[in-house]
């Protein structure tokens, strides 16, 4: 009996290729989309850890909330919180929090130490004049579950420890709605950004959902006394 060698014509061997890159083409999306939630998920643990180290560190310091690094006298939370982290901080090994302070989504190579930055509304109190304490206390705050503490910095921002929301007693509060889009990373992860809320809860918001906050009467997102 003669016996017949098999093989994949060109033409068929073309087919196969055609149909695993159709393949391929369907499934990278997918698996992007995935990658990112899963970055996202990651940033959003790394403020929920920074918000458990923050009401840590307030239970230690009579209520007090970290400071930033314009609070003269005073050491940011940049450099206060780690030790609440099972972290000890030096001046060699800062870049070490970044497990913490970074978003996995930054760039690489970037020269930012922490993708996060606090809101200065609660650490300077503007909104609360002849306020003693140059720190914020959580006990006034009066809807630490409504009021933003945290949240993602604009890569612009290169290593500010806070945004800047807040004027001063002297001009008011200086709060301007369209500044928070140009110092807040709102559309990073899928369209919108992690927050951390001083309550110590976080949750992930697109930016559509957050925009009519900032703007409501009342709202407490940004200011604690309340959007006037």
């Amino acid at each position: 009996m003669r016996r017949h060698a098999w093989g994949f014509t060109l033409i068929e061997l073309l087919v196969v290729i055609a149909i695993i890159a159709i393949l391929a083409a369907m499934l990278l999306p997918a698996l992007s989309r995935a990658k990112g939630r899963a970055k996202a998920a990651l940033c959003l643990s790394n403020l929920k850890q920074l918000g458990l180290a923050t009401s840590m560190y307030a239970d230690d310091h009579d209520d007090r909330l970290p400071a930033s690094s314009h609070m003269v006298g005073h050491i940011s939370w940049v450099a206060s919180l780690p030790p609440y982290l099972s972290y000890q901080v030096t001046a060699t090994n800062l870049g070490a929090a970044t497990n913490i302070y970074l978003c996995p989504v930054e760039k690489r190579g970037s020269l930012r130490m922490y993708s996060y930055a606090a809101n200065d509304f609660l650490l300077k109190m503007v909104t609360l004049p002849g306020n003693p304490n140059p720190i914020g206390l959580r006990t006034q705050v009066p809807g630490p579950s409504e009021t933003l503490w945290m949240t993602e910095s604009s890569e612009n921002l290169l290593n500010e420890d806070h945004f800047h929301f807040a004027g001063s007693v002297q001009n008011g509060d200086g709060y301007g709605p369209n500044a928070f889009a140009s110092q807040v990373m709102v559309q990073r992860h899928s369209g919108g950004a992690n927050y951390l809320f001083l309550d110590g809860h976080v949750q992930g918001t697109r930016w559509e959902q957050v925009r009519p906050r900032l703007t409501q009467p009342g709202e407490r997102l940004v200011n604690p006394k309340g959007n006037p």
